[in-house]
């Protein structure tokens, strides 16, 4: 007996044939069109549709600058920043470096080396002290800030900041600088002339700049060289020279020893001018050339990005 989708059995258990309707087969037809053309478009745009395509970033260029480029002095210059002809130590220090590893009263040090002597005011006003105060819009501070830590530093206005600058005013270079919230502006108060060391015949670290890179992202690579020495007098009247690549002076790279006094203007015999490019180094040695000791020095790599004011530091590595 055969059965079709469609056929009834009826109670005796006789198939009872029935005929499909042409609107019945019609639909049937549809539906099975729809599904078969349904199937055949996902499967094709499976295959052959159009794939997003994600823009593709052009590669990181590097160049190299010569020393002498204007943004390499101007980044190199405000990362060896120092008053009364001495470098600050930060960045020396031997450890690595960025911008939450300063202090707020660092923050304020290395920030206002941008700050000029006609950016303050003088106001008809004293400090406890009776001295004259001056004034600094509160933008400018900002905008010191900016410049040397980028758009996202992050200070604080709060206390008293004691600071040494880079001008006189009335004969004095250091003192107070407080936040006056009342008038958005800052108070600074000048007490001192903060002394000059005297010079050293050996300096404890000498440096410079040795290479510079540029990259296509925005980036400025500088690296420079640095080498640290200790000095032990000898009871003949001389002295030994010891030299270090790193800050806690652990890593000798070389002495130099029996260095005699004469009668030259530093009183201590020096190399012949022409073994040296004094041009070259912000801090150079005349007792020896660190030429030869350049691939034994520390180097320290500072990373800096460019910004709307220029570039600002972002962080450093010292490799020892």
């Amino acid at each position: 007996m055969d059965f079709k989708i469609g056929d009834d059995i009826d109670e005796n258990g006789a198939v009872e044939h029935k005929v499909l309707s042409d609107k019945t087969k019609i639909i049937i037809m549809v539906v099975v069109a729809i599904v078969a053309g349904l199937s055949v478009f996902l499967i094709t745009n499976a295959l052959f549709g159009k794939k997003e395509v994600k823009p593709q970033q052009a590669p990181v260029t590097k160049t190299t600058l010569t020393l002498d480029d204007e943004d390499v002095v101007e980044s190199y210059k405000m990362l060896t920043y120092g008053v009364g002809g001495v470098r600050d130590k930060k960045f020396i220090s031997g450890i690595d470096i960025d911008s939450n590893s300063f202090g707020n009263a660092e923050k304020y040090f290395f920030a206002l080396q941008y700050a000029a002597k006609v950016d303050f005011t003088e106001s008809d006003r004293v400090d406890d002290k009776g001295f004259k105060i001056y004034t600094l819009p509160d933008s400018y501070m900002d905008i010191y800030m900016q410049r040397y830590f980028g758009p996202d530093v992050s200070y604080t206005k709060d206390g008293e900041i004691s600071n040494t600058f880079k001008f006189r005013i009335d004969g004095k270079d250091t003192g107070i600088i407080k936040y006056n919230s009342n008038n958005a502006e800052f108070e600074v108060s000048l007490s001192e002339l903060k002394e000059t060391p005297e010079k050293k015949l050996v300096d404890d670290v000498y440096y410079y700049l040795d290479n510079a890179y540029s990259y296509s992202d925005g980036r400025l690579v500088l690296e420079e060289k640095v080498l640290f020495t200790k000095v032990l007098e000898n009871q003949n009247g001389t002295m030994d020279i010891y030299l270090y690549s790193d800050f806690e002076r652990q890593n000798s790279i070389g002495t130099i020893n029996g260095v005699a006094k004469d009668n030259s203007e530093d009183g201590f015999s020096s190399l012949d001018d022409t073994t040296i490019n004094a041009d070259k180094y912000a801090n150079y040695p005349k007792l020896f050339n660190i030429d030869d000791y350049k691939d034994k020095c520390g180097t320290i790599i500072y990373n800096l990005k460019l910004g709307e004011r220029g570039y600002y530091f972002v962080n450093s590595e010292i490799k020892k």
